[in-house]
């Protein structure tokens, strides 16, 4: 099915977008926040590991809003129940932007912290994984400088590969990649669907229940379908795999 030709014309451009913009969130923007994290514990709290980092901060980050949907992730346990490390290179955009916008001192990265999660935001909540042109350049030019104050705090290794990781986007965008990557956003729109129709579910009065429940169901199989077409068959090679 998939080809190795690059920016195959088989796709527009604005699918093309959405996958180099999606690729830059989750690979690039996503080593950014792992670094901040990681830089402001080892700087501020010498000697403390992320697990004791958390559980010093467990009021603040199990206050969230959606903190039930992460905390086994911040504090994940084995089969019996026993305490294990958390990996912070495995939690996603929100969960990474959270603790540090709650938990660090970072006022003078806030503007940059939101940046990224609004634009993963963005990229989640779209109908269908296509990006405007105008948009993408907008992100672009955008992103330019947020990564160049990372280098600035990281270092000369750090900047040699986020920019070997941005090439790499930028030259060797695969048939197979969109694929996977439009895939991964069915998936994700779908579950989002069915959350919000588990929502209405709740709210709406018994005579509607089966029409409520017949969504529900149709929009489950939906998505385990996807999720298991996107998983198995279009999984993204394994460089892209935060």
């Amino acid at each position: 099915m998939a080809t190795a030709s690059i920016c195959p014309a088989s796709f527009g451009q604005e699918e093309i977008n959405y996958t180099k913009m999606q690729m830059i969130i989750q690979k690039v923007c996503h080593k950014v926040l792992v670094e901040y994290l990681l830089k402001y514990i080892k700087d501020k709290h010498p000697g403390d590991s992320v697990d004791v980092f958390l559980s010093n901060n467990e009021n603040t980050v199990n206050g969230g809003r959606d903190s039930y949907l992460y905390e086994k992730r911040y504090f994940p346990k084995d089969t019996n129940k026993q305490p294990v490390s958390t990996n912070v290179h495995k939690w996603d955009i929100q969960m990474l932007y959270f603790v540090l916008t709650r938990c660090c001192n970072l006022k003078h990265l806030e503007m940059d912290l939101t940046f990224i999660k609004d634009k993963r935001n963005y990229l989640c909540h779209l109908g269908e994984p296509k990006v405007p042109d105008g948009k993408f350049t907008s992100f672009k030019q955008d992103i330019d400088p947020i990564l160049g104050r990372s280098f600035k705090c990281f270092g000369d290794k750090f900047e040699k590969e986020i920019t070997e990781d941005m090439a790499i986007i930028d030259s060797h965008l695969t048939e197979q990649l969109i694929d996977a990557y439009q895939a991964l956003h069915r998936e994700h729109f779908v579950a989002e669907q069915i959350k919000c129709l588990c929502e209405e579910y709740k709210r709406t009065s018994a005579k509607h229940t089966d029409y409520f429940m017949q969504l529900v169901c149709g929009q489950t199989k939906i998505h385990d379908l996807f999720f298991a077409f996107a998983k198995t068959t279009l999984a993204p090679p394994a460089f892209f795999i935060g």
